[in-house]
């Protein structure tokens, strides 16, 4: 039961998230706020007793992924929330490890795009990865390990 109080909402969250990141390059509001406040609840309800560990997850993934778009514009604001809603939901130990998967990944795509873009600039017009389909994969591989 606790199971599917937990994948169902993550799963519709990262669908909806990547869908409309590709599309259109936005990861709404009205998507990662609702699933902040549902996880949040969850926790409380179901484990109160570890809930700083949520928390934290929530504060430091969200505020390291922050400070990674501050000083280097290459995230959004809706990635930064995205994955401030994961580390709320899986806690800060698996939220660190979906932060470090998700760019790995993201690095084995984006590396050879921009090594391509050098050498081909007129035929590459790229510019920029959306980032929910590497942050979903990268929650699944936490999640399945």
């Amino acid at each position: 039961m606790y199971v599917v109080l937990f994948i169902v909402p993550i799963a519709i969250i990262l669908v909806i998230s990547t869908f409309t990141d590709l599309k259109s390059r936005r990861i709404y509001n009205w998507l990662t706020f609702p699933g902040m406040i549902y996880f949040g609840l969850y926790h409380l309800v179901f484990h109160l007793q570890n809930i700083l560990t949520y928390i934290l997850g929530f504060l430091l993934v969200g505020g390291i992924c922050f400070l990674i778009a501050m000083f280097s514009n290459s995230l959004g604001g809706g990635d930064i929330k995205l994955f401030a809603l994961l580390g709320l939901a899986f806690g800060i130990n698996a939220g660190f490890y979906i932060l470090l998967y998700s760019y790995l990944l993201t690095a084995l795509i984006a590396v050879p795009i921009l090594l391509l873009k050098k050498i081909y600039p007129d035929k590459m017009y790229i510019k920029e990865i959306p980032m929910a389909p590497f942050i979903a994969l990268g929650t699944f591989i936490v999640y399945m390990a």
